[in-house]
């Protein structure tokens, strides 16, 4: 076992951890850190979203694959969509691929950076001064642990957003590269609820993914079967080629966020950085990695920082609630969302950036009776 020292120890190398190593490089740092992941190889099959080009540092601006000026919902054949005031607020994918040859490749570059991948954690502990961590090859003491461990709390209750992605291609046009469609084709089925997302590159390429909101986990290869299902239905018999996939089980529970204490910090979902309503989380993590490098670049303590006010947790809160009471109102409750509020009220909201003239807007957009009823 090789024993190592550094001012930084991250647990798990996604991106709340890249984030913050990347931040801090960029700005000059080079206090020693170790990342230990427990994959051998990142796992790129991911696509972050976001409103707004702006919402993101400047030196991830350039890796922003694609850029919609429209986007829109749909239930029982009625659409409702909105559209960027002047491309300020356009609907932004960045790939996890681009992403991670950034990171890495600046990782690279700088010496004082060690990401050792393949290595899963045996034991981290606090100690007097610091952190101690073990994995299978490597014996570390740090000042600060970043921690993004993520770990599913079985007692808690709530819904889950399952979903399963398949870039597909085509040899004819099918996709209109100017649009978004966000919550497509909204059902609602036994207490599910379920919708498509398609993120088109162009018209020949896009993402189609096939998402649930559901009270329970559900299985990979169910979700699989059913966005297949789901894309034979939409396309029938023209003869689309998949590239990849993507696959995620996000947890939608507004519940209170561990508190950093002292050496041991906490990033990513483990940090409470993703909205739970909504499953958002790269811009809230990019917000949240500026605080803290700027914050040990002036020499100060770590912050505790939560990038999502309680606000918006509070919100998030009545609003889950609602829909695990009665889900068979949210087709009809994303329509009026979107159809009951202007593009830069709507945006705002879901960028953590909305002034209290847009909350009320939205607040305004829902039915009263259930969020009433919900709230008390």
């Amino acid at each position: 076992m090789k024993h190592e020292s550094a001012d930084i120890v991250a647990l798990g190398g996604g991106m709340a951890s890249l984030s913050l190593v990347t931040a801090l490089l960029l700005r000059g740092y080079r206090g020693k850190i170790i990342i230990l992941e427990q994959l051998v190889a990142s796992n790129v099959d991911k696509t972050w979203c976001f409103w707004g080009k702006g919402s993101v540092p400047r030196y991830l601006q350039s890796l922003i694959r694609k850029q919609w000026s429209r986007w829109s919902v749909s239930h029982n054949g009625r659409e409702v969509a909105q559209s960027s005031i002047n491309g300020r607020n356009d609907y932004c994918c960045i790939l996890a691929e681009d992403f991670y040859h950034f990171a890495l490749t600046l990782i690279e570059q700088n010496e004082n950076v060690s990401f050792f991948a393949g290595q899963s954690v045996i034991d981290a502990q606090k100690q007097a001064g610091g952190v101690r961590v073990r994995s299978h090859d490597y014996d570390i003491v740090a000042q600060h642990c970043l921690d993004t461990r993520y770990q599913s709390d079985s007692s808690e209750k709530g819904l889950y957003q399952c979903f399963a992605g398949l870039w597909l291609e085509a040899d004819q046009a099918l996709f209109d590269p100017s649009s978004v469609e966000l919550m497509h084709n909204l059902e609602c089925h036994d207490g599910v609820l379920q919708f498509d997302y398609v993120l088109p590159l162009s018209s020949h390429e896009a993402l189609f993914e096939r998402t649930f909101f559901s009270p329970r986990p559900l299985l990979s290869e169910d979700l699989r079967r059913d966005t297949e299902q789901a894309i034979s239905s939409r396309y029938g018999n023209i003869d689309v080629n998949i590239q990849r996939s993507e696959q995620g089980i996000l947890p939608m529970i507004a519940s209170a966020s561990p508190v950093d204490r002292d050496c041991w910090h906490y990033a990513g979902i483990t940090g409470g950085h993703m909205r739970a309503a909504t499953g958002y989380a790269f811009v809230s993590v990019q917000r949240w990695a500026q605080v803290v490098a700027v914050s040990m670049m002036n020499n100060k303590p770590w912050p505790n920082y939560q990038p999502i006010k309680k606000r918006y947790r509070w919100m998030d809160k009545i609003f889950l609630r609602v829909l695990a009471e009665q889900m068979d109102v949210a087709p009809a409750l994303f329509l009026r969302l979107l159809e009951k509020t202007d593009s830069g009220q709507f945006t705002r909201f879901m960028t953590e950036q909305a002034s209290y003239l847009d909350l009320l807007a939205i607040i305004k957009s829902m039915p009263k009776r259930q969020f009433l009823n919900a709230l008390f």
